[in-house]
């Protein structure tokens, strides 16, 4: 949460197999039959669980505690004004919804034919679009952002979602979710005195749905069954980028050793990645392999009959462990060339003063300029920094004095004339 804060991404997913716990670590509500008055009681006459929100705050889950912790965060930076936004999207069946959005909200039996007939890669009645961009990556189009003064409003939005969620209910789960749940906060922070200055960050949230296997949920026809395939197939491309970012990592591992000893470079690890092959993965590069802080947490069912279901969580936690982001502080690059320029005056002016204070007779050279030309002119006292090629208004950070006519006047700097025409006025 912290880093989100000083404007890096960060992610934190939930992964195991169904009724491990998932939904319970992110959220900490307590799931219940719910009441016949509840809109979203029912799929096709079947009752869905509820939530129930009277949760003790000792018992909630992750995105409550990161929320409350976001905003403390943010309360004790007062150098800084902060705008947060927050989405609530879940993947069900290969297709992604708004749940803040009413419109594209998957509700109780609507447009339930149209979801279940849609073909591969087209969009289903009320889902949301996938686009790409040089800039955003991966993202949805239309995707509701509600900007939040306080942790109060964020849970608001936060639990208006969780209630338009599918869930279901089987053998294994009495409160079992159908899809994959991403909750993102975006957080954009400027100087108080620089409000053109913008650092955005995410820090997103995400419950995974669980793996299943038909035989242990029964989900054998139906709706359960069409649903266990989606979550199977989304989760199986999941790994597929695990392990593939993984043996790329350690392909390049094993190649610097190699080169370092001189000796034969390994074969080749994997050159495509498949992010492609599934909305969740799309989501998540940017936590997979991209420049996000990741932390995985795996969850396991404390039953000897789901020995090989854990095993494997722990074997892809494993994986995941070793796959190395590029973490970065994301600027805008108007932001961060200015950051730039700022921290190379700083240092030149250091330069100036330590000369100053340990050479005095090259200072006075310098303060008077030792030649008569028109670029060794000075100004209140301080030398005039000549610019590269006698162009008014060069780069700061091109190179001092490398053009004709540059006019430094004294010799000290890089490719200095002395002072000869063709001088900035």
């Amino acid at each position: 949460v912290n880093a989100a804060v000083s404007g890096y991404h960060a992610t934190v997913l939930a992964y195991g197999q169904t009724g491990s716990g998932k939904t319970f670590t992110m959220e900490g509500f307590k799931y219940m039959a719910p009441g016949p008055g509840n809109s979203m009681s029912s799929t096709k006459n079947k009752p869905m669980p509820a939530a129930d929100f009277s949760t003790p705050e000792d018992r909630l889950g992750v995105i409550p505690r990161a929320v409350s912790c976001l905003f403390d965060s943010v309360g004790a930076d007062t150098s800084r004004r902060f705008n947060i936004r927050c989405s609530f999207v879940q993947i069900y069946k290969e297709q992604a919804y708004d749940l803040l959005n009413p419109t594209s909200i998957v509700m109780a039996g609507g447009a339930e034919s149209q979801r279940r007939n849609a073909k591969p890669g087209q969009v289903a009645a009320g889902a949301l679009r996938m686009r790409w961009s040089k800039t955003e990556d991966f993202y949805l189009e239309n995707l509701f952002k509600v900007e939040c003064g306080s942790a109060e409003e964020v849970m608001n939005a936060f639990k208006h979602g969780v209630q338009n969620k599918m869930m279901a209910s089987h053998r294994l789960n009495a409160a079992s979710s159908r899809s994959h749940c991403l909750f993102t906060l975006y957080i954009d922070s400027s100087p108080m005195g620089s409000p053109n200055e913008v650092i955005s960050s995410r820090l997103s949230l995400v419950d995974l749905a669980g793996s299943e296997r038909g035989s242990s949920t029964g989900a054998t026809e139906g709706r359960l069954r069409d649903e266990s395939v989606a979550i199977n197939k989304s989760l199986f491309t999941l790994r597929q980028v695990i392990t593939c970012l993984t043996t790329s990592q350690a392909h390049a591992d094993a190649a610097a050793t190699a080169q370092a000893a001189g000796g034969p470079a390994p074969p080749p690890g994997f050159s495509h990645i498949p992010y492609r092959d599934s909305k969740l993965t799309q989501l998540l590069k940017n936590s997979l392999g991209g420049n996000s802080l990741t932390m995985m947490i795996a969850c396991l069912a404390p039953v000897d009959t789901f020995y090989e279901e854990n095993l494997s969580t722990l074997d892809y936690a494993s994986r995941t462990k070793r796959i190395t982001n590029q973490v970065a502080v994301n600027e805008d690059p108007k932001t961060k060339l200015i950051r730039e320029l700022r921290a190379e005056v700083a240092f030149l002016r250091h330069q100036l003063a330590v000369l100053q204070g340990t050479q005095p007779g090259v200072a006075a050279m310098m303060m008077q300029g030792s030649g008569p030309g028109p670029g060794s002119g000075t100004k209140s006292g301080i030398p005039q920094a000549p610019r590269a090629g006698g162009s008014r208004g060069g780069p700061p950070g091109s190179r001092l004095g490398s053009g004709p006519g540059s006019g430094s006047g004294n010799g000290l700097l890089p490719g200095g004339g002395g002072g000869d025409e063709g001088g900035d006025e």
